[in-house]
């Protein structure tokens, strides 16, 4: 069984233009939604529980994302990165799967790398690295067929 993705989470801490910011992505009624938020200056109340979590370097599993309104899964993953929290989102089927959290994590490593070429190692030779990322994103995305 395939994980059932209905939402996508990306809060950067830590980039560098110092400013957080929160990257989304939420599938609903056969639509997929981007945004993306600013956070210039005080951190909502679960977006700074979040940046708690980042700095302790400490997972998050809960019911729902009340960062933001109106959105409301019945299983959210968030895992720390280098440079924030990638969250995912899943419907109510996905709560009894016993795997869920093992992929969440593969999922994050991928993030992680990506993160690490556009942003620290930006103008060097990352063809190892690509080569890598393209190896685990077919990896992830064979799971979801």
């Amino acid at each position: 069984m395939r994980p059932t993705v209905a939402g996508l989470s990306l809060l950067l801490f830590n980039w560098p233009d110092a400013v957080t910011r929160h990257y989304y992505a939420h599938w609903q009624d056969g639509q997929v939604g981007f945004a993306e938020r600013l956070e210039k200056e005080r951190l909502t109340a679960p977006v700074a529980r979040l940046r708690e979590l980042w700095t302790l370097g400490q997972k998050s599993r809960r019911h729902g994302r009340e960062e933001m309104p109106g959105w409301n899964p019945a299983l959210t993953l968030d895992l720390p990165l280098t440079h924030g929290m990638l969250g995912l989102d899943f419907s109510e089927e996905e709560q009894d799967e016993t795997d869920t959290e093992n992929w969440v994590q593969q999922l994050s490593e991928t993030f992680d790398r990506g993160l690490a070429l556009a942003g620290e190692r930006h103008g060097k030779d990352n063809s190892g690295d690509i080569r890598e990322i393209s190896t685990r994103l077919m990896a992830l995305e064979q799971r979801l067929q």
